[in-house]
């Protein structure tokens, strides 16, 4: 079994090694942060001269056009919107580092009345004659290539193969199977994550000085099973505070069993209004009885997606946290938590993100980053008036050409010139994280304007569409106290 499950996971490991790099953006001109020479340090501390209600608004109009330096790029300056106008706090928080207590009370919270278990080693599980019967019943309905389709939505040439591999496996393993329960209750105890990897006998003999604890353990409601992980560093390279659930039951042929739970799931009818509120209302419950802190959901929507003619409905959740009542501005997660930038964040930032059936069954769940506030600056922190920071944010876009947001090369194995036309239709003002200077695990929520655009690269002669972003991405996020860059792509 051993052979089996690597060589396929080696198969899935490639292939996600290659999509990540595939996702890396081509690298654009240098993004200007703001300098380590206490100007910024000071200003902190500097109150408004007028308080603001809460609940105060401020209308933002813009419509006008500009060009990029070189005229490689058209931005279209399109604003009709309401921004948050209340006082504005600079916040100072650090990592919360979860507890063995915290990841044994968040694991009951996303499911109340459920048996946890310690995780099998990946490369050395051990199942019950039961759990054998189970996935060889599962396995069995996928030995076609008709269902294999119906299943992924594609043809996949090999799968079915696999999974008949899979099959004699087990069932040879079914002899030798215990007929008891092997598994042991979750101990709530961190330990290395090798021992989640390799058998004991092999994970006592390595080194793991360099690995991030970890709790690991499974959970099955009605026949679906889950992996439910929390994942805690303190090391002088990164800080790590993870927390995530996810369909799991073990290294399985060509992630099928992920697969059948999720359609069996999530092949629904189409969520109704009233799903999809009570979706929502079910992971804000579920975040304040968490207890990281304050959240505020700014996502929900339905996302669909099609297998063959076969509809998955998925209800998402996403929240930021608030501080002094101010929300966060969603920002792109870090991917690189090793930069060695200046002012480079080594953790990621705070945020928490559900998936549900259209039937209010929890699809996945992650929670990255929990801080606790270490101290509340200043609660109403002078800051630059808005339109000044948009004119500092036009002078820092006409200096970027159209490489800046050409995620796919367009420009470089387009055979006809290419122009790019930038719409920016969304502002935001809210809280962003930036690091404290000289530290390695503080850092100030302070206030922020972020700008949003619609990005399409077109043939500049014909004007025919080569692309268009599917949503507004962000351009630029500004510290609305001294008008600098915040560093968002962590170098």
């Amino acid at each position: 079994m051993n052979k089996l499950v690597r060589t396929h996971l080696c198969i899935i490991l490639v292939a996600l090694t290659l999509f990540m790099s595939a996702c890396q953006a081509n690298p654009g001109s240098k993004i200007v942060n703001s300098k380590n020479d206490g100007s910024f340090d000071a200003s902190v501390i500097i109150s408004a001269q007028e308080h603001h209600n809460p609940d105060e608004t401020q209308e933002l109009v813009y419509e006008e056009q500009f060009t990029s330096t070189d005229g490689s790029i058209e931005y279209y300056l399109r604003i009709d919107t309401t921004i948050n106008a209340g006082d504005m706090p600079v916040v100072q928080v650090s990592p919360h580092y979860i507890s063995e207590d915290d990841a044994e009370r968040v694991a009951y919270t996303l499911f109340e009345n459920v048996e946890y278990y310690e995780a099998e080693p990946m490369f050395d599980p051990v199942y019950s004659k039961n759990e054998i019967r189970e996935k060889l019943a599962r396995w069995s309905s996928y030995t076609t290539q008709d269902a294999i389709t119906q299943l992924y939505g594609e043809e996949r040439t090999d799968t079915a193969e696999i999974v008949k591999r899979f099959i004699e496996k087990y069932t040879e393993l079914y002899e030798t199977a215990p007929e008891e329960n092997p598994h042991l209750g979750c101990q709530w105890e961190y330990k290395k994550e090798s021992f989640y990897y390799e058998a004991e006998s092999v994970a006592s003999t390595l080194d793991t000085s360099n690995e991030n604890d970890n709790i690991q353990a499974t959970a099955t409601i009605d026949g679906i099973h889950y992996l439910y992980k929390v994942s805690r560093r303190d090391n002088d390279d990164y800080k790590l505070n993870n927390i995530s659930l996810y369909l799991y039951d073990g290294l399985g042929p060509d992630l099928i069993d992920e697969n059948i739970f999720r359609a069996q799931l999530c092949r629904t009818d189409e969520p109704t209004d009233e799903s999809i509120e009570i979706a929502k209302n079910k992971a804000v419950n579920m975040l304040n009885e968490i207890g990281f802190g304050d959240w505020i959901v700014d996502q929900c929507y339905v996302e669909t997606k099609y297998y063959g003619e076969v509809a998955e409905y998925i209800i998402n959740v996403t929240a930021v946290p608030v501080f002094g009542g101010v929300p966060v501005i969603r920002q792109d997660q870090i991917t690189n938590l090793k930069s060695e930038e200046n002012y480079a964040s080594n953790y990621y930032l705070t945020d928490a993100s559900f998936q549900f059936s259209a039937n209010g069954d929890i699809v996945s769940f992650i929670l990255t980053s929990p801080v606790d506030v270490v101290d509340t600056i200043n609660s109403n922190v002078a800051v630059m008036p808005t339109d000044k920071l948009v004119d500092i944010a036009k002078t820092n876009l006409v200096l970027r050409d159209y490489y800046e947001y050409d995620e796919f090369g367009l420009v470089e194995i387009s055979n006809e010139e290419l122009t790019c036309k930038v719409t920016i239709s969304d502002i935001e003002y809210g809280l962003a994280r930036v690091k404290v200077p000289n530290t390695d695990e503080s850092y100030y929520y302070i206030p922020a304007l972020a700008i949003y655009g619609v990005v399409e690269y077109m043939d500049k002669n014909s004007g025919d569409i080569y692309y268009t972003s599917e949503e507004p991405i962000l351009l630029i996020t500004l510290n609305a106290i001294d008008g600098t860059i915040v560093n968002t792509i962590n170098g």
